[in-house]
């Protein structure tokens, strides 16, 4: 599969490289619409198995999300003993070819991309050092220090703090370390979308406010 990266950038590059800015809705929207994508994977029988921000390339004219590095994504009926040997390698996983809990990595690995997309902090760190991103972000949520570790282009008012709040309890649960304990990225999907449209109708009232208050002024 062949994409056009004239006119778009991953995640990571906007992120880490041009640190571009990002909304709270913009980075709600790409979370829904990657969830979606590998919902939709999952409903075809393919596991994508190498889920990063490094793999989410975001169009610059539609802003519209796609989803890419499709080099080690399996179908679920291939060759059993090729898919054994595969899946063997993967970190943390037994011989275990269950379809469900194959399915469950690309769920963890999105937990780790919804990290990113609240803290801006790289899922690995690149000076060298062991620090884990997964291991940053639990303990602090766990704690109720969401906060602390929030990016601050997003975490400026309740409402948008309340929003990070359910979504960083949604990583979570994608986070746990049994796979069966997972939810599906359908369920992932459908939380983030409707995430999304409180947050499209939160910006909706706010237009309307502002609208208001520009007639009274005027009429005064």
């Amino acid at each position: 599969m062949v994409y056009d990266r004239t006119n778009a950038l991953t995640l990571v590059e906007h992120f880490h490289r041009n640190k571009s800015k990002l909304s709270l809705e913009s980075r709600m929207k790409i979370a829904a619409e990657t969830a979606g994508a590998l919902a939709h994977l999952h409903s075809r029988s393919i596991i994508h198995r190498d889920v990063k921000t490094a793999n989410i390339l975001i169009d610059h004219t539609t802003h519209t999300v796609k989803v890419t590095g499709f080099g080690a994504s399996r179908l679920l009926d291939e060759d059993e003993g090729e898919m054994e040997d595969e899946v063997s390698t993967l970190p943390g996983t037994s011989r275990c070819l269950d379809p469900e809990y194959l399915k469950s990595h690309d769920v963890f690995s999105f937990g780790v991309v919804l990290m990113e997309l609240l803290t801006r902090q790289e899922a690995v760190s690149s000076d060298g050092s062991e620090r884990s991103l997964a291991n940053d972000f639990v303990f602090p949520v766990q704690e109720d220090r969401l906060g602390q570790i929030l990016d601050g282009e997003i975490n400026t008012d309740k409402f948008s703090f309340e929003m990070a709040k359910k979504v960083s309890e949604l990583a979570m649960t994608c986070l746990r370390s049994r796979g069966e304990e997972r939810p599906s990225m359908e369920k992932v999907a459908e939380e983030l979308e409707g995430v999304v449209q409180a947050i499209m109708k939160r910006v909706e009232h706010s237009t309307v406010d502002d609208n208001i208050s520009s007639a009274s002024r005027t009429s005064e």
